[in-house]
């Protein structure tokens, strides 16, 4: 099974009087692995499609006297037929296969894209500050953020657990920096902790594994 890497822009909302500092370490903490969890999580089990070569191994039909119920049009030029017996489109079911597991019409289900049991190798997460320059760094770090609500672009990289040693914890790697603006940019201002990557052990209430199907 490959690795899962996802992407998110989250809305953060920090305590009173938490300063950028402050919050660059929430995002390097054990916290922050759990916090993740409880998003990425039922995102995964609710949307994750079928495996890539489902429609590579169903039979193809050269015409179907039926319509399409994804697009309601006629099958004319060809169909798909499942192992339930339903037919689509080709391009119809691809795309709808991407995202979901299931047949369109009875629910029948196909086994996912990403299922078992997953470690979180590493979460890079990047706060998104107005009005950052280069030569603020040490400013912006003390800056206090009020209690508003910022955008954080949070990159989360899941491994198969079964490619890695066997552990009571497994090792984490935790970034955190500040980007300029509402969205991410090459042009990142990073703290000098934030520059050398440092593992934490996810430790509970974090899990040690996390099953996705």
């Amino acid at each position: 099974m490959p690795a899962v890497n996802l992407r998110a822009t989250i809305q953060y909302k920090p305590p009173a009087n938490t300063t950028v500092q402050a919050a660059l370490d929430t995002f390097r903490s054990p916290q922050w692995v759990g916090y993740m969890l409880r998003h990425i999580v039922p995102f995964l089990k609710a949307s994750s499609g079928a495996k890539l070569h489902v429609l590579a191994d169903l039979p193809k039909l050269d015409r179907c006297d039926s319509d399409c119920v994804i697009c309601m049009g006629a099958m004319d030029d060809g169909a798909i037929e499942l192992p339930c017996g339903h037919h689509f489109h080709t391009n119809c079911i691809d795309a709808w296969l991407r995202l979901r597991n299931t047949c369109p019409t009875c629910r029948y289900q196909f086994e996912k894209q990403v299922s078992g049991t997953y470690a979180i190798r590493s979460i890079n997460t990047a706060l998104c500050l107005d009005g950052v320059r280069s030569a603020d760094v040490d400013d912006v770090l003390g800056r206090s953020l009020d209690g508003s609500a910022l955008s954080a672009i949070v990159h989360v990289t899941m491994v198969p657990a079964a490619t890695l040693p066997p552990m009571e914890r497994y090792p984490c790697v935790m970034n955190a920096a500040i980007v300029r603006g509402p969205a991410p940019t090459t042009n990142a201002v990073r703290s000098p902790s934030a520059k050398r990557s440092r593992p934490h052990e996810a430790t509970p209430p974090v899990p040690k594994h996390t099953k996705l199907c």
